[in-house]
């Protein structure tokens, strides 16, 4: 471990409908390189977005500026791409987006219109505009993109000028989080973003 290692926090955001403990395995997996790997857990369905977008920007501006790197998965990186906007410090340097919701989702497009807006995750995944935020300009993030290939719910992004970075790994969607390529490939890209700043 290195020094740039030791005094980086990593924070792990699962997807929509996703708990916590699908993350466990890349945490312990993470903790072997970093002192810190921090899983952030969020109610995920009939909540305030503004609120969740809120506590995540709050938690990250806990910490000295550079000190945060993030490790999103699906959906979790649409929550965290907008708190960033919320940020008032430049905590966060770095951002591994494992299979993101980059734009807007099939599956959600259909089950929006049945929810009526119940569910404002859906809403979010179901209209490109709301589901294609930005980084902020300002905060010079660093930021990687690990595709699943065997992908089916997410489109890959069309645009990838906006990645600093991009690798694929033989995984799906979600098994992406339990698979050591999927794993080593995540640690990969934090360790050589951690380099680029």
């Amino acid at each position: 471990m290195t020094s740039r290692d030791s005094d980086l926090t990593v924070y792990l955001i699962p997807g929509f409908m996703s708990p916590a403990w699908m993350v466990y395995p890349l945490q312990r997996y993470l903790r072997k390189r970093f002192s810190s790997v921090v899983c952030w857990d969020y109610p995920r369905v009939f909540t305030d977005l503004d609120r969740t977008l809120d506590q995540l920007a709050l938690r990250f501006d806990q910490h000295t500026d550079g000190s945060v790197a993030v490790v999103a998965h699906s959906f979790g990186d649409w929550v965290v791409r907008s708190a960033l906007h919320r940020m008032k410090s430049r905590a966060v340097n770095s951002l591994v987006s494992v299979c993101p919701v980059v734009t807007s989702v099939a599956a959600a497009e259909i089950l929006s219109q049945v929810s009526s807006d119940l569910v404002p995750e859906l809403t979010v995944m179901a209209n490109v505009e709301q589901s294609e935020v930005p980084l902020p300009n300002q905060m010079n993030i660093k930021r990687s993109l690990v595709w699943a290939r065997g992908e089916t719910l997410v489109r890959r992004p069309k645009d990838l000028a906006m990645y600093d970075r991009e690798r694929r790994v033989f995984a799906f969607h979600n098994t992406i989080l339990f698979q050591f390529n999927g794993w080593k490939a995540i640690q990969e890209e934090l360790i050589a973003l951690a380099e680029q700043r």
